[in-house]
């Protein structure tokens, strides 16, 4: 609900509340926000499920609302205007501290996976434009000749046995719900028996779970568990000998704008397996990969950790500006 500044019309799915008398519409509007009178709101409507939940005026007319005295009403609107502007401040510069911390992360993780850890070794160009100079001796190659790329699958009855004890974790795009994460288990399972009735070979733990198509695409987990994926998902399994999978999670963190942005679009954007298996990547040598990514591990827990205390106090101010607001338009505090 909002006040409206406009003459006009609305559509069919909205009710225009037109004061009757003297009131201040800005306190109703205030009154209307808080979640006991969303709740009373949802109350007197009806529905098969939320999101089609109806109230209509015919229903809504039924609500009681207080009525304090005009003068009374400005007061309390004026206050909370004020109280939650700076209220709405104090959530915004949460908001800018998670954005810089956020953007941090990724400038750490990206100077570790294109310069090192070692910024006084010999530096050579890479001959990729977007990183330039790396540290000598470290190698240039594509995403398939340290991984083996595997596209998942819908199987058939793959909803079989699903009481069982046996369940194999099923990795679909909204595991990978963050931009990107660690694994540790799916959101959907299949069974050993539908495994082991489809030929299932299973990607091991330590493998990447790349979203190639729709609104996720880029984004990538490091799986810690073993588990099978659907079609929308490729595996990046790595090749022991070449790499390891926790620096090249990173890495393709870092290269992950880059890689959308060049993937082939039509409605939604597409990195299928040829596209992706030609990406360029930086190898440096094993024991590099494995210090680089136990840094990043511990710098990028302490950013998140940060991050987490912002949304914290986010959440804290918001409930706060309900309970304000709340009190206040119920008459609960005094207002000097």
């Amino acid at each position: 609900c909002g006040i409206s500044p406009y003459d006009g019309s609305v559509s069919l799915i909205n009710t225009i509340l037109k004061p009757r008398g003297e009131m201040n519409p800005n306190f109703y509007n205030w009154l209307f926000h808080t979640s006991p009178f969303a709740d009373e709101f949802y109350k007197w409507g009806h529905g098969i499920v939320d999101d089609l939940w109806t109230t209509r005026w015919q229903e809504m007319k039924n609500i009681s609302v207080v009525i304090p005295s005009l003068e009374e009403q400005q007061h309390i609107a004026d206050y909370l205007d004020k109280k939650c502007a700076e209220i709405d401040g104090l959530i915004e510069l949460q908001e800018q501290m998670i954005a810089q911390l956020t953007d941090y992360k990724q400038s750490v993780i990206t100077e570790a996976v294109t310069k090192g850890l070692n910024p006084n070794v010999e530096f050579v160009p890479s001959g990729i434009d977007w990183i330039g100079d790396v540290p000598k001796g470290w190698k240039v190659c594509r995403i398939k000749d340290i991984f083996r790329l595997r596209t998942g699958t819908t199987p058939r009855d793959f909803e079989t046995g699903l009481d069982s004890s046996e369940l194999v974790n099923w990795f679909t795009p909204s595991d990978v719900a963050e931009m990107n994460c660690e694994l540790n288990c799916s959101e959907r399972h299949l069974s050993k028996a539908v495994i082991e009735k489809e030929g299932i070979e299973l990607s091991p733990a330590g493998s990447l779970i790349f979203v190639g198509i729709g609104a996720s695409a880029g984004k990538i987990g490091y799986a810690t568990v073993q588990g099978y994926s659907n079609q929308q998902i490729t595996t990046l399994i790595p090749k022991p000998s070449k790499c390891t999978g926790k620096y090249s999670y990173y890495y393709m963190i870092a290269d992950r704008k880059r890689i959308r942005d060049n993937a082939f679009f039509t409605t939604l954007p597409i990195i299928n397996n040829s596209y992706l298996s030609g990406i360029k990547s930086l190898l440096p040598s094993l024991e590099e990969q494995i210090s680089i990514a136990s840094f990043l591990d511990k710098k990028c827990n302490e950013i998140d950790e940060l991050i987490t205390a912002k949304q914290k106090k986010i959440e804290t101010l918001k409930e706060y500006k309900k309970s304000v607001i709340f009190e206040a338009v119920t008459g609960k505090i005094e207002i000097a």
